[in-house]
């Protein structure tokens, strides 16, 4: 392998004015947070005289170098380079600001590099996706439309701690970030080589993501093949990214590997069980050898070995359902309403069953009653608070499943491990729907209204976003503003109200669908003007609250016993 190691400093890193880094779009994207760019500057400011700065190595892929500008892929390091040259753009931003044109113009030929016509042009090129969210950044042009909104984040903290410098302060901050800062410059002029570095200087990837692990895996692969199968992975790879924009990689590729393995796989073991799956199932292998040793086997080897470029195409296909399970963006209604409700009742370990189901060739129906049958079983374990450590278990298993008879024996499974019609009746009034679950209430009520009114399907609660969820005691009773505008419902309540309040209000019965923006007339008998509101909704749950004198404490037990049971013959086998 022939590398060229240099040691530089910002300011000799980015001197040149012929190379230009380049990001590929098969990296991922820009993804520095707030903590990490507040941690850079702490530690640029607490340096002492003299003292310096590591801010790690970079790997670049590079070519001969030609007239005119000479690209350099930046296989690794692109999140450090694209924050320093963020930093730098607005470290010249602020010295035009103070009208230090010398010192702004010094940081310009560091950002800038001359195309073959010598005109400036950026020194960082980002991905398809980032690169015009970048360049809207650094050009102050249009940052409204800006889609990766950690990319603007990014510039809004760096401009934040920059306004907070006197002139004198910002003049120590830049020389401590380009002559105090170092980088290690690996040049290789393989990709192969490349890919391999990549894996040696991440210690096997202690400190990356499994994701970009199993990313540089891949694409290490496939350079060992030839430049075709590289190309071609690299292609599928990026449409991987852009299929996957804004949704969690690891996530992805966890519940993908756990299915095609039968088993479930954490993520500390993620990045070494696909890349075993992917040696004991994939073409051309042999010359692995060179680049990463397996001793261990996996389960299930496949005894009909794919080609790298067929992998990575299933893989691709996978993200697309994928992304369209997370999105719901399926062209059938009734698939997107089951996903949606199993988002709401939090159903997430499932989604390890339903990306392999989906893309399966079977019946509709049998999908659709699939589905229907984990929200079922998800909804009971949930309510019932069964171990939820169970469930990944369960899902890969299921994934083994064969088409044939699929429904009966999907059915069979579940329902030997989901709770029974008592327990789960049982449980639902004594849960507490509050935060993140108060979206499981709302889907519970829409289906207990379906049941209410026919289950006709003619109305869509759900398809309206003016439908909301409805607290019949409020959430608030103490505070002084609550009282005003609510009515004195502490006074209302009686004995211990405040004690008992904390109990009561987060169960199902003190729940309620209310279409439209309604706001409700405080007075001394506060449920009373709440029910007028009630009369005028289209929704039969809400309809029945006008049958109630009052509402208190053992109204909402008793109405969550009766929801219990409507529940329990909705969500059974």
């Amino acid at each position: 392998m022939d590398i060229k190691t240099t040691p530089l400093t910002v300011s000799q890193l980015l001197h040149s004015s012929n190379e230009q880094f380049v990001i590929p779009p098969y990296q991922r994207r820009y993804s520095w947070q707030k903590k990490q760019i507040i941690q850079l500057f702490d530690d640029l400011q607490n340096l002492s005289d003299g003292e310096k700065h590591f801010l790690g190595s970079i790997v670049c892929l590079t070519e001969s170098h030609t007239a005119g500008v000479n690209p350099l892929e930046l296989v690794d390091g692109q999140q450090r380079m694209t924050t320093l040259i963020l930093i730098l753009d607005t470290i010249k931003d602020k010295y035009e600001e103070l009208n230090d044109q010398r010192e702004a113009n010094r940081i310009e030929d560091l950002v800038t590099c001359n195309d073959i016509n010598r005109n400036p042009i950026s020194k960082i090129i980002l991905g398809d996706l980032d690169n015009s969210d970048f360049q809207k950044i650094v050009e102050q042009n249009g940052t409204s439309e800006i889609r990766n909104k950690k990319l603007l984040e990014a510039y809004q903290n760096i401009k934040d701690q920059l306004d907070l410098m006197t002139h004198d302060e910002l003049d120590s901050f830049k020389e401590k970030i380009i002559n105090n800062t170092n980088i290690v410059r690996l040049d290789v002029s393989r990709a192969k080589d490349a890919f391999k570095l990549f894996e040696t200087i991440n210690n096997r990837g202690l400190s990356l993501s499994p994701t970009d692990i199993i990313k540089n895996f891949l694409l290490g692969h496939a350079s060992l093949i030839d430049k075709n199968t590289l190309d071609q992975v690299k292609s599928e790879w990026t449409k991987i990214i852009i299929n996957m924009d804004g949704q969690n990689l690891d996530d992805f590729f966890r519940q993908y590997i756990s299915g095609r393995l039968g088993k479930k796989v954490s993520f500390t073991l993620l990045a070494d069980t696909f890349k075993k799956f992917y040696i004991e199932n994939v073409m051309n292998t042999e010359i692995l050898a060179e680049y990463k040793e397996f001793e261990e086997p996996t389960d299930n080897i496949s005894q009909n070995k794919i080609s790298p470029v067929k992998f990575i195409n299933e893989l691709r296909e996978a993200s697309e359902i994928y992304s369209k399970i997370l999105n719901r963006s399926f062209d059938d209604r009734k698939i997107n309403e089951k996903l949606f409700n199993l988002e709401r009742i939090k159903s997430f370990p499932s989604y390890t069953f339903i990306l392999n189901l989906l893309q399966r060739e079977i019946p509709r129906k049998d999908m659709l009653e699939i589905l229907r049958m984990i929200e079922v079983f998800m909804l009971r374990r949930n309510i019932c608070e069964y171990r939820t450590s169970e469930l990944d278990d369960i899902f890969s298993k299921l994934a083994t499943f064969g088409d044939d008879d699929i429904v009966n024996k999907v059915k069979v499974y579940l329902a030997e491990r989901m709770p029974s019609n008592a327990e789960f009746e049982e449980k639902i009034p004594l849960h507490d729907f509050y935060g993140q679950f108060l979206d499981r209430a709302k889907c519970m009520l829409e289906a207990i209204e379906y049941k209410l009114t026919g289950n006709t399907e003619e109305k869509r609660v759900s398809d309206s976003d003016d439908v909301h969820l409805e607290h019949i005691m409020p959430q608030t009773i103490t505070t002084k503003k609550s009282k005003e505008e609510l009515g004195n419902w502490e006074k209302y309540l009686g004995d211990q109200a405040i004690e008992k309040h904390k109990d009561y209000v987060t169960k199902i019965g003190n729940m309620t669908l209310l279409s439209g923006v309604k706001n409700i007339v405080a007075s001394n008998n506060p449920f009373e003007s709440k029910k007028e509101i009630y009369k005028e909704s289209d929704i039969k749950l809400t309809q029945e609250l006008i049958n109630y004198n009052s509402f208190g404490f053992d109204d909402v037990a008793a109405r969550s016993k009766k929801l219990a049971e409507m529940s329990t013959k909705i969500w059974n086998f």
